[in-house]
């Protein structure tokens, strides 16, 4: 086993203890786990989600839970800045108005191969969206942070 000396901002650290008290394991043990789990995922498919939908790398999920387990764990360490921000999360007007457009053509005529695999990935691409949204209120109302107040924002 290898060790090594990380040093903390006051607020991140606090973090790390909340998060580490909340699943009954100590400080080390959590931050270990972690450092194995961001370890774990490869280029390109890990995400910090620090705005809308357009800011971020997305690559398309694996079809492992694990994968998207591993990417959300790294919200409890946001700032709550950067989680009301994940929080409104949205597509884009164009990828919006794009879905809409393939979902009036495939109730009317039908769609092309390719328009049903760009249909798809805008799918993902809203799912990710609705995910992140989700996980950054769940992340601020486990701080005690009152979400109905951004819904009204």
């Amino acid at each position: 086993m290898n060790s090594v000396t990380v040093r903390l901002s006051k607020p991140a650290f606090d973090r790390l203890q909340q998060a580490a008290r909340r699943s009954r394991r100590s400080v080390e043990e959590y931050a270990s786990e972690m450092c194995a789990t961001m370890a774990t995922v490869g280029p390109g498919e890990f995400f910090v989600p620090l705005g809308d939908c357009r800011g971020l790398r997305m690559k398309r999920w694996k079809d492992s839970l694990a994968d998207i387990d591993a990417a959300l764990k790294v919200m409890e360490f946001l700032s709550e800045a950067d989680l009301k921000r994940a929080f409104k999360t949205v597509p884009t007007k164009q990828s919006q108005q794009e879905m809409a457009d393939l979902n009036d053509k495939a109730q009317s005529v039908g769609l092309t191969k390719a328009e049903n695999q760009r249909s798809e990935q805008l799918r993902e691409y809203f799912d990710q969206c609705q995910l992140i949204r989700a996980n950054a209120a769940a992340v601020l109302k486990q701080r005690g942070f009152d979400v109905n107040k951004l819904l009204r924002s």
